[in-house]
């Protein structure tokens, strides 16, 4: 009986190991979000179960993917410095936790971009959340009181300066494999440069934009675009 104790008190431990290194692996730990990877590994997934559904189901649900990028994170990095970003980012980590549901999949895609997949919604389901997600950064002042308490002083940031996103939104029936969110992701991305290059603070769907230009550039790189912010 000792040694059944021994094997199964082993056993959870090796277990518990697990789930931390897991958990280490798939978690950004700065914002506590999911990282990029993990991001990779359930967009696989959810390819895998889409198919399934057009398949056996003959039916496709839907999906949206909203890319997000930070305005004006350059100048706090710049001005107030790297520890003062860092805290952006946990704090706008927050607020997209309690904007969006549980049931979506946010992640941290690098630097302050985040991406959100949201279940059974379409782009202009989002881009009412990105109105809720705009207002809940109006109520926490812009994380003006944040920074100020972690710089132990009081701050005089011009209202141009305030931090905000812009978005670019694509859903899987914009695309024509709509069990492919990897294209989803994509021209989520070209939406999101798409807005950041017609101003800050704008949203903008892939659907929209896709008939309103002849070629959408593609974006310098998918993470940090300095020259944008």
């Amino acid at each position: 009986l000792n040694i059944a104790v021994s094997n199964i008190q082993a056993q959870l431990v090796m277990l518990k190991q697990n789930e931390h290194l897991l958990y280490i692996s798939s978690t950004d730990q700065l914002s506590k979000l999911k990282n990029r990877r993990a991001l990779q590994d359930f967009i696989i997934l959810e390819n895998e179960k889409l198919g399934r559904y057009r398949t056996r189901r003959k039916f496709t649900l839907q999906e949206t993917i909203a890319f997000i990028d930070l305005d004006n994170f350059k100048y706090y990095n710049d001005t107030y410095g790297h520890e003062t970003g860092d805290l952006l980012i946990t704090c706008f980590a927050q607020l997209l936790k309690q904007i969006f549901r549980k049931v979506d999949f946010i992640a941290r895609f690098g630097g302050d971009e985040f991406v959100c997949v949201l279940s059974d919604t379409s782009c202009t389901e989002g881009k009412r959340a990105a109105q809720r997600l705009y207002q809940g950064l109006e109520e926490r002042n812009y994380f003006i009181n944040d920074i100020e308490a972690f710089l132990h002083r009081k701050l005089e940031i011009p209202k141009v300066k305030r931090l905000g996103f812009s978005m670019g939104l694509c859903s899987n029936y914009d695309v024509e494999d709509n069990a492919n969110l990897d294209i989803v992701l994509a021209n989520a991305d070209k939406a999101l440069y798409y807005s950041k290059q017609h101003g800050k603070g704008c949203v903008s769907s892939w659907a929209e934009i896709k008939e309103s230009v002849s070629d959408v550039e593609e974006p310098p790189c998918r993470t940090g675009r300095a020259d944008l912010k």
